[in-house]
């Protein structure tokens, strides 16, 4: 078994930070699943309860397609980082 150890100092902010988002990358992982994979299913879903028009449909399309461009100029692919 291999082990890894970071260390940070907690006098100083930019390693405090850095701390933090290592702290909070599990739950930044679920929220960009959540983002990437349901939010367009809830989205379509509300849109298809209300009886909505092509142009609504159209701007979920614009607003998935940008976000997607997103994960891919991150290099982020969210099956990566959810067991």
């Amino acid at each position: 078994m291999s082990k890894t150890t970071i260390e940070f100092n907690s006098d100083n902010h930019d390693d405090k930070m850095s701390l933090y988002r290592c702290l909070k990358s599990t739950d930044m992982a679920g929220a960009l699943f959540q983002i990437h994979i349901n939010l367009y299913k809830k989205c379509i879903n509300i849109l298809d309860a209300e009886g909505a028009e092509d142009p609504k449909y159209e701007g979920v399309e614009l607003v998935f397609r940008h976000i997607n461009r997103i994960f891919e100029e991150y290099n982020i692919d969210v099956d990566d980082l959810i067991d």
